[in-house]
């Protein structure tokens, strides 16, 4: 993949990421380990930004010192928040603090390098300011990478397997960051001794740490992502159903309309919840009527069977027949527990109504 590729799938990545953390931390504002996160993935992502300011310039390259200065300072205050992003999950809120207050002074030892390196230039090109501007940066981002890397596969451990296998890619991406910046370092500080470093080396370098920002990114939206497809199986799921239970609904409102619960429009998984109780109490009330035609609880019925036996039990009820017994009986229980059990009886049944005619509606 030429550089080009590789800095648009980044960008995407990170301000895909940046709108999920946002939504994430207005929903939960006191949880300080996703404020951390979410502070990573905005300083790199208006790093971005600053860093197309500055040129995109390829270390040692030089550019506009205060978009270097914005550019790499982000960069390095992100990598702060994710080593932050551990401290607080791991450790107690004291001891995690104090390790913050740590780390934050060899930050601002480093920021304060890089500003007065960035003030004190003649020029944009200054060999020798720009090596130390890079080679301050370098540093703390293979420090702080390594000590989050360290984090990462000791969380990896014990981890469920969705934030497990989301750590995985965390990890060997910070791995390749490590590396990546570690290869940068070295060729800015060959090129602060006038040392040329081979092109396959500068290639290798470009390759392995852009590959190891993507994998990072990658590792940390995977948990999110799969969270949000799960709910969308679940969500599309109980539309079907919801929608599915309709004529089975209809006929038990017909009967039974004090039975409707609260009308309010609601969310899918609300109606679906909804829809499933009202028709359990239906079923409850109607069931004497089914015991009177022969209707069994303790013996396993097909749901077309049932069907044909709702539709006459409907019909002697609307007719004022009473029955022998008002002994309610359990209707389409399912063998299984759970909701969702419950809930693919009562479609199992509604199905078997939607295909046998009423013989009262036929012609």
């Amino acid at each position: 993949m030429s550089l080009t590729g590789w800095l648009v799938a980044q960008g995407a990545l990170l301000f895909g990421l940046l709108a999920w953390q946002v939504y994430r931390v207005v929903r939960a504002p006191w949880d300080v380990p996703l404020r951390a996160v979410a502070g990573t993935v905005a300083c790199w992502a208006v790093g971005y930004v600053a860093g197309h300011a500055a040129g995109n310039p390829t270390q040692p390259a030089g550019g506009p010192w205060l978009a270097l200065l914005v550019w790499y300072g982000l960069v390095v205050t992100g990598a702060y928040c994710l080593v932050c992003f551990y401290l607080f999950s791991a450790l107690d809120s004291g001891a995690a603090r104090r390790r913050a207050i740590n780390h934050a002074v060899i930050l601002l030892v480093a920021l304060s390098v890089m500003a007065a390196t960035a003030m004190t230039a003649p020029s944009q090109h200054s060999t020798s300011h720009l090596t130390v501007f890079y080679l301050i940066a370098d540093l703390y981002l293979a420090l702080a990478l390594a000590a989050s890397f360290r984090w990462t596969r000791r969380y990896a451990q014990g981890a469920d397997p969705r934030l497990a296998r989301g750590l995985v890619f965390t990890s060997l991406g910070l791995a390749g960051t490590v590396v990546g910046v570690t290869l940068l370092a070295s060729r800015v500080a060959a090129q602060g001794l006038h040392l040329a470093m081979p092109p396959p080396m500068r290639d290798l370098t470009i390759t392995v740490l852009m590959l190891g920002i993507l994998l990072f990114l990658v590792g940390i939206a995977y948990p999110g992502t799969v969270m949000r497809i799960a709910a969308l199986r679940v969500w599309h799921q109980h539309r079907r159903a919801f929608a599915e239970l309709t004529p089975l609904w209809n006929l038990l409102h017909e009967a039974f309309p004090k039975d409707a619960l609260d009308t309010g429009w609601g969310d899918v998984h609300s109606r679906y919840y909804r829809r499933a109780m009202e028709i359990r109490d239906g079923l409850v009330r109607l069931s004497p009527y089914l015991a009177a035609l022969g209707y069994r609880d303790d013996k396993a019925t097909a749901p077309t069977e049932l069907a044909h036996q709702l539709r006459q039990a409907l019909r002697a009820r609307a007719a004022g027949q009473e029955p022998a017994s008002t002994r309610a009986v359990g209707v389409a229980i399912p063998t299984r527990t759970g909701l969702d059990a419950d809930v693919a009886e009562l479609v199992a049944l509604a199905r078997a109504l939607h295909t046998i005619p009423d013989p009262e509606s036929t012609p």
